[in-house]
């Protein structure tokens, strides 16, 4: 699985653009977060929160690299995990489309604070 999404988040690095390498990071942070390994789940999310910021994406994947902050910060520390998942919330509330709303909105029901 780790080894599946890395490979996808290289080809992404190669043949796509600055949404393609947010959503790899984000995919790779999940795997390391569902599999409960912080550190690694913590920098890849924190890789994509940054091409978010950096490339003015779209809210929806701000929100989603918020959503992988606060997945990754809440297998160590809930508190450092709150705002990510507050910031989340925030931007699911604005977002527009009902299918990226609802998948967002969705995603964030399965982080335990």
């Amino acid at each position: 699985m780790i080894h599946s999404a890395h490979a996808s988040r290289y080809h992404w690095e190669s043949a796509g653009d600055a949404s393609n390498r947010a959503i790899g990071e984000w995919q790779v942070s999940r795997v390391y977060s569902v599999l409960a390994l912080p550190d690694p789940a913590l920098y890849h999310a924190t890789l994509c929160l940054q091409i978010c910021e950096d490339e003015s994406l779209s809210l929806f994947q701000k929100g989603c690299a918020h959503e992988a902050m606060a997945r990754a910060l809440s297998l160590n520390d809930k508190a450092s995990a709150r705002p990510h998942y507050q910031a989340a919330i925030e931007l699911a509330a604005v977002i527009q489309d009902r299918e990226e709303r609802g998948t967002l909105e969705s995603d964030l029901k399965t982080i335990a604070l």
